[in-house]
């Protein structure tokens, strides 16, 4: 027998899963009940699980209803940074072994079994024992109180549950098989974080008065110190050092203007000297003059060297007057110099006194404003100290729950029920894919690819009937289905016909009789052959030159058994498989095999030779898929009978 093709079909098909879900739905009905059932029976023996809940809110220290002064830049000011929010850190501080450690000796955690289990008398079985011995490990119970603290601390911190609800509240939960313990744990947990920090907020508080009060007294210091050294400048020195310098630059200013104005008249008179002395005094040098000198013409200067106001009659003074001023003038030029110099020193000295004053004032004034500060936020400090605000506003004290919280009954169920559907349809699907059968209708038409489909509902009420209920059910049929089985075999013109069981309820015997009966209702003669059946007896005519004998006959079908062998099976391996084959085809006009399901495939393959028309009769959840890939691999005209 040829082996099956492999047949690779890489998509899933939806259908025939579906359907062979469908097939087995007993199956996992009865699985998916058995786990709703379980999942129940768990859901009411399981240990509950309640849990305590707590509402509160950490009131902000800097909202309160005292605002006298900036808090934060007076802080600053004085040296010391905002303090953190308390409810940024609660999640931590409450998971903290410090924390828990204080919590215990409010409710006894350590005596409670649901938070530590140890029981430092216990011993270990036997086999346990024996078993860490062989292993070589060491037990740590020579640490009894370690391995209290870390029961307690791990079962606390898998227990609690702290969220920050949508308006900013903080929510404390606490699950206990004791609804009475929950409550009171979780009241416990928020009374103690409320009480930490209005300690830890009046520690701060102190601490921030005391450094302010030491703060203000260096400061106080530092204002006597600086007015000290300002009264003692002050005696040492004039306290109107300012004003003097002002006076003095103004005096300054004027003896720079004279001795300017003195430079001016000098020059002017040596310039009239030399050119006296030179024999130059003619109008072009006087017109030089004025260009150079326009001081020439200034009333002043004519009035010094004695000569005409006018300017148009300007005279050349003498020799000896014009030397005689010019000696004047430098003199006084010099003694204006002197006293500028002298104004000068003056300056310097009252500019470095009033800058020391000016130093000793500020610093005197920036003290005195230092204190002025640190002296109101000692008051408002003080006052803030004596008001005691609300540390937190508390929304709901835990209660004991009236229903646990765990197990969450209908959440089990469902979970049961999903799990068992997914088991039972995953052993549905192992359980298909092991029987290996077409499981749709759809499928079992893709997976064959017959050339012409008809329905066989009606088919399995004749089995073991004979040829006269066969014509009755012919007579009586109100569809044409049996006469189509004719109509197509004479379409597809083929002399030989192999009908393969598939598993149906309807024999192949059954399907070959009636398609002989179909045809030979057409006037002609056919011959079925049933694969399956045995050796006729001594009692059956031999016919056929004595290949065959028949074993039934009525109105031009007739039922033949091969006399070569022990069965008509042996048909296929015998050396007169051609001489028998066309012995029959020579009497009749149609030749029809019937093979049983377990010789299906290799009566097909064996008779495919003579290029028979293949007609199956196969039902879905029953036909075998090897059956149908190797049916459809041999490629012959096929009619498929599908129940």
């Amino acid at each position: 027998m040829a082996d099956a093709p492999e047949v690779q079909d890489d998509e899933i098909d939806l259908g025939e899963l579906f359907a062979s879900l469908w097939a087995y739905k007993l199956l996992i009905g009865a699985v998916t009940v058995g786990a709703i059932v379980a999942g129940g029976f768990y859901a009411l023996n399981a240990e509950k699980t309640y849990i305590g809940e707590a509402v509160f809110t950490l009131e902000d220290k800097d909202e309160s209803g005292l605002n006298l002064v900036n808090m934060s830049g007076l802080s600053a000011l004085a040296g010391l940074g905002g303090i953190t929010d308390e409810g940024n850190v609660l999640f931590d501080r409450v998971r903290g072994r410090v924390f828990i450690a204080a919590l215990d000796e409010t409710v006894d955690l350590r005596g409670d079994p649901y938070f530590n289990s140890y029981d430092p008398s216990a011993e270990d079985p036997l086999w346990k024992a024996l078993i860490k011995s062989a292993i070589g490990y060491e037990s740590a119970s020579e640490y009894p109180d370690r391995i209290v603290e870390n029961n307690i601390v791990g079962s606390f911190r898998e227990s609690l549950t702290i969220v920050e609800t949508g308006n900013g509240a903080m929510s404390i939960k606490i699950d206990h098989t004791d609804p009475d313990r929950a409550a009171t744990i979780a009241n416990a947990v928020m009374d103690q974080v409320i009480e930490e920090t209005k300690r830890e907020r009046e520690t701060t508080q102190d601490s921030q008065l005391d450094y302010l009060s030491e703060t203000l007294a260096d400061t106080l210091a530092e204002m006597e110190k600086a007015q000290a050294k300002l009264k003692n400048f002050a005696i040492s020195n004039s306290t109107l050092s300012i004003e003097s310098l002002a006076r003095g630059s103004v005096a300054l200013d004027e003896i720079r203007n004279r001795l300017e104005r003195a430079r001016e008249l000098s020059a002017a008179a040596n310039a009239l000297l030399e050119a006296v002395e030179s024999g130059r005094t003619n109008d072009e040098t006087y017109a030089q003059l004025r260009t150079e000198h326009p001081i020439v013409d200034d009333v002043e200067f004519r009035r010094v060297l004695g000569i005409s106001e006018i300017i148009s009659e300007f005279t050349w003074p003498d020799r000896e007057v014009l030397a005689a001023v010019s000696a004047t003038l430098e003199d006084s030029r010099q003694r204006i110099a002197r006293e500028q110099s002298r104004l000068e020193d003056e300056a310097i000295n009252y500019a470095s006194s009033a800058e020391e004053q000016a130093a000793l004032q500020r610093e005197a004034e920036i003290a005195e404003a230092s204190y002025t500060v640190l002296i109101e936020q000692v008051k408002a400090q003080s006052l803030l100290a004596g008001y005691t605000s609300e540390t937190a506003k508390i929304f709901e004290r835990a209660t004991p729950p009236l229903s646990p919280s765990a197990p969450n009954r209908k959440l089990v169920v469902a979970l049961a029920a999903v799990l068992g559907l997914l088991v039972g349809s995953g052993t549905a699907l192992v359980l298909s894919l092991r029987k290996g059968v077409l499981y749709s209708r759809r499928a079992f038409r893709d997976e064959f690819e017959p050339t012409y489909t008809l329905s066989a509902a009606w088919l399995a009420k004749l089995n073991g009937k004979g040829f006269s209920a066969i014509r009755n059910r012919l007579a009586k049929a109100k569809t044409g289905d049996l006469t189509e089985i004719a109509v197509i075999l004479r379409r597809l013109g083929s002399r030989y016909v192999v009908v393969a069981g598939g598993g149906a309820k309807a024999t192949a015997r059954t399907a070959a009789l009636t398609a002989a009966v179909s045809v030979a209702n057409s006037g002609r003669k056919v011959a079925v052959i049933d694969l399956a059946g045995p050796k006729p007896t001594n009692d059956v005519g031999a016919t056929a030159k004595e290949h065959w004998a028949e074993v039934q006959s009525s109105d031009g079908v007739t039922e033949l058994a091969f006399l070569g062998g022990r069965a008509n099976i042996d048909l296929l391996a015998s050396s007169k498989f051609d001489d028998a084959v066309a012995a029959a085809l020579d009497k009749y006009d149609l030749v029809v095999f019937s093979a049983d399901p377990s010789i299906a495939e290799m009566s097909a393959v064996g008779l495919s030779g003579l290029d028979p028309t293949l007609l199956l009769v196969g039902r879905p959840r029953r036909t075998s898929k090897a059956l149908v890939h190797q049916l459809r691999s041999l490629k012959l005209p096929s009619i498929l009978l599908l129940e």
